[in-house]
């Protein structure tokens, strides 16, 4: 596949057979192997001329904050597989088909238990993952106003109505979320609105202005606005490009990474 760079979140793992990513590193070509790349790295899979492989790839939309943290901190992150993480894995894979292809009323669910199983078979793999997190009054302060910020993201409820909810003025609330998070709490809260905007951006026929307001947004330009800035495409971009159903490239194209994995949207 040649470089280019994603929209989403992307895991992939070989599973049988040798592969690697094409990047400035240039790894060497390697085998049971899982690498995650967060959105907008440029990067391709080159294999072993002449021999096949067989790959699980998945992409998500967001993954949870400590993988962000980790690969924030690594570029991206590279893990080496057992024979049990493997099984694991195609076994993932295979439950997950028919989920995509036909979703039903519990496909999220599945999609989010796996998730988080591809989270912390890499997390564990890293000294990082295990660093104590800070504890006491202020640790606690940050995590109650995460919490309201949650319960209140569709009332559209800000940065300043969370710190007099919890007690505190909102230059505490910054020194306290920076000191703890490393981010201001208007960024948190940004995060929360892009998240639930992507996962209500999955129903088509929901418009832009509905999504706007469910996420907490005065208005659909300052949702594609803060959306941009986040993910690097307006909603209607990241839409069209994640809710697609993938075919093999033709003749002819499969040098081309702009036609690599082409939108097929029959049945759709």
């Amino acid at each position: 596949m040649p470089p280019h760079p994603r929209i989403n979140w992307e895991f992939q793992a070989v599973v049988k057979g040798r592969m690697a990513p094409t990047t400035a590193k240039q790894e060497p070509l390697a085998r049971a192997t899982l690498w995650v790349f967060p959105p907008g790295v440029e990067h391709g899979w080159r294999g072993e001329p002449g021999s096949a492989c067989e790959i699980v790839s998945l992409h998500f939309s967001a993954v949870p904050e400590s993988m962000e943290t980790l690969v924030a901190e690594q570029g991206y992150s590279r893990v080496r597989l057992s024979r049990t993480c493997i099984r694991k894995l195609t076994t993932m894979a295979r439950t997950l088909s028919p989920h995509y292809w036909q979703p039903v009323l519990s496909s999220d669910v599945h999609v989010q238990r796996a998730l988080l199983d591809l989270c912390l078979l890499v997390l564990r793999k890293y000294p990082e993952a295990k660093r104590p997190r800070p504890l006491g009054a202020a640790f606690s302060k940050v995590v109650e106003t995460e919490d309201w910020l949650r319960r209140n993201l569709s009332c559209g409820g800000h940065v300043k109505d969370a710190a007099r909810a919890v007690g505190l003025s909102v230059s505490q609330l910054d020194r306290l979320f920076l000191r703890i998070r490393g981010e201001t709490p208007l960024r948190f809260l940004t995060q929360l609105r892009i998240e639930r905007a992507m996962r209500l951006l999955a129903d088509p026929e929901l418009k832009l202005e509905a999504v706007a307001n469910q996420c907490g947004f005065s208005s659909a330009s300052n949702l594609c606005r803060a959306f941009k800035a986040a993910r690097g495409s307006s909603p209607t971009r990241w839409r069209d490009e994640t809710l697609i159903r993938y075919r093999r490239p033709r003749r002819g194209e499969e040098e081309d990474a702009g036609m690599h994995g082409r939108r097929d949207r029959r049945g759709m």
